[in-house]
């Protein structure tokens, strides 16, 4: 029977030494493995869980039925036009939703007035960006107006992921961030440091410290912690701004990674940035820039990664409160390196960052340009 290449992928790190030895096993009797030795084509050194075999379908099938197997695809190296097996599409809703492309061009009454005064045929109501990106064809008609009433399918919503909306500021009261009786099926309420929080979104300015180095704040909770307007036990905003700034200010077994400079940051604050839950931040009010960028980021109904860690942070073009750019990337950075393991994996969650908004060429200074490469080259 013809042999190929299969990628082999088991479900821990733990598992793939334990796999591996018994493939290469000749007349192994453990159920679920090939009784031959089958040859290792690649065992791909830099993946902990994943390697190539050479071995045929039959052999295959029999292989995924073992527990310790996440998946096994052809080698799409190998073999051209091979689909890699991914994790079946699930939907998204509990119902079919309206999902809107242009509200600027409707006119028909009845729409605009379910917009204005909406029912709950409006439940969980999209954009174009999730059902558009979703497939290769445009499945609107030319008539920007259309709306479109279908479920949404997904196949992951960026759960162990850290998102990092750098911009003008986010409303973290906006619905988009909120729990509520509205909230989809398959939202995760609240945060990283408070499930039961009402808000999902964390300044990584004002929040992170407390995320990066609890026991300092617990230690003190009274002087250091405070509770935020959705039940998110946070950092008082001082304490914040002043654990970046000052090493003796952190747990002594946290890494020294020195001083934030943080210019002047007395003006960051939530009020200013975040607002509450009916309050717009004035650094990015109704109709701002980044409360939207957010929202197609990691929104509730708009937002492709809805159950993402969600983060944000401030940056300043004018030097209204927000922080530099080389001051938001050090950050970041900081924030990657000695944030928590995931017990899950054992390892750090991804961190990405979104940033539309940010200091332009004629703005930037030359030595914030060279403090940014010089990152860049050992983060």
């Amino acid at each position: 029977m013809e042999k190929k290449y299969y990628q082999i992928v088991t479900k821990t790190a733990e598992d793939w030494p334990v796999v591996h030895e018994l493939l290469i096993q000749d007349g192994t009797l453990e159920d679920n493995i090939p009784s031959r030795s089958v040859e290792c084509e690649n065992e791909i050194l830099h993946s902990p869980t994943r390697s190539t075999y050479l071995m045929t379908d039959e052999e295959a099938k029999i292989l995924k039925n073992d527990p310790r197997i996440e998946c096994i695809n052809l080698d799409p190296e190998y073999h051209e036009g091979v689909m890699i097996e991914v994790t079946p599409d699930i939907f998204r809703y509990d119902r079919s939703v309206k999902n809107y492309r242009s509200v600027t061009n409707i006119s028909d009454d009845t729409i605009i007035s379910s917009l204005i005064s909406p029912t709950s045929a409006e439940f969980y109501r999209t954009g174009y960006q999730i059902l558009r990106c979703a497939q290769r064809d445009n499945p609107w008609p030319a008539d920007a107006s259309t709306v479109l009433t279908q479920n949404v399918e997904y196949n992951y919503d960026g759960t162990d992921v850290d998102i990092i909306i750098v911009d003008n500021g986010v409303f973290f009261g906006h619905p988009e961030f909120t729990y509520d009786e509205y909230t989809p099926p398959n939202y995760v309420r609240g945060n990283v440091l408070s499930r039961s929080g009402l808000c999902g979104v964390l300044d990584l300015f004002l929040d992170a410290p407390y995320y990066l180095d609890p026991s300092w704040f617990d230690a003190d909770p009274t002087a250091r912690l405070e509770r935020r307007w959705d039940g998110t036990l946070v950092p008082k905003e001082d304490v914040a701004r002043e654990w970046w700034k000052d090493p003796s200010l952190r747990s002594p077994s946290f890494p020294n990674f020195g001083r934030i400079f943080t210019g002047g940051s007395s003006l960051y604050t939530r009020a200013k940035h975040c607002g509450a839950n009916r309050t717009t931040p004035p650094s990015s009010p109704t109709g701002g820039h980044g409360t939207p960028c957010a929202a197609q980021a990691y929104g509730k109904n708009h937002g492709w990664a809805f159950n993402a860690n969600k983060w944000s942070i401030v940056i300043s073009l004018s030097g209204a409160g927000g922080l530099s750019a080389s001051t938001v990337f050090d950050i970041t950075k900081i924030f990657h390196l000695y944030k928590p393991n995931n017990p899950k994996f054992g390892t750090k969650n991804p961190t990405v960052s979104s940033n539309s908004w940010s200091s332009r060429k004629e703005v930037l200074k030359r030595q914030d340009i060279g403090h940014i490469k010089v990152n860049l080259l050992k983060i």
